[in-house]
């Protein structure tokens, strides 16, 4: 058998360089690849969770799981715009004990912007119990406010191994996540106990995991 002329005539820094390229662009493919998957873990998560909740607890009850949703989807779209966006960028800038440091005060700012979240959903939740707002998010506000932070630290955990391209973390934290709230969703099913505040205790527990 005949090598092939172009690799032989290379030198050898020609030749390691050419190998190099060749890894990244596997490497590449396959982040890609799990990034593909994990966005179909995430949106197959909620497809399901927003089934069940439907079949079993009716239209209604699917409305309020929505609306008490959307206290906690509100602070994560702030978390992702104040402190994600721009780790994603400077992150890349940094090595070593910069690094170390930046991450460090990321952690503070999340830790103060789920302190803040708590606060918020302790209020909302003695107004609902007092009678005030909607009267139907009256029995998901206390889930909310036990679920609010698990649901900020997955998140804050997640953004942070995407940002530095950690794809196998990031989809073994959504197929875990993914796992254990189905799978409680459906053993309530199953006995006949699912509704919206458990349904809502169950999305934490699986953030807790």
């Amino acid at each position: 058998m005949k090598s092939s002329p172009g690799l032989d005539s290379c030198s050898p820094l020609r030749l390691r360089l050419f190998r190099w390229r060749q890894w990244l662009a596997e490497a590449h493919a396959g982040k890609s690849v799990l990034s593909i998957a994990d966005q179909a873990v995430v949106s197959g998560t909620n497809f399901v969770t927003s089934v069940l909740i439907g079949r079993v607890c009716g239209k209604e009850q699917l409305g309020v799981y929505a609306l008490a949703l959307t206290v906690v989807l509100f602070a994560r779209g702030l978390q992702q715009q104040v402190i994600f966006a721009p780790y994603m960028v400077y992150c890349h800038r940094r090595r070593g004990l910069a690094l170390r440091a930046y991450s460090g005060s990321i952690w503070v700012h999340n830790a103060a912007l789920a302190l803040l979240t708590l606060l918020a959903m302790a209020g909302m939740t003695v107004a609902s119990l007092l009678g005030w707002g909607p009267g139907e998010l009256r029995s998901a506000m206390p889930s909310m406010l036990l679920i609010g932070a698990f649901y900020l630290l997955r998140d804050f955990v997640r953004q942070t191994a995407l940002a530095r391209m950690e794809m196998i973390a990031v989809t073994a934290i959504d197929v875990t996540v993914a796992t254990v709230q189905i799978g409680g969703l459906l053993l309530l099913a199953w006995l006949g106990e699912l509704t919206v505040a458990r349904a809502l205790l169950m999305v934490g527990a699986g953030c807790l995991v």
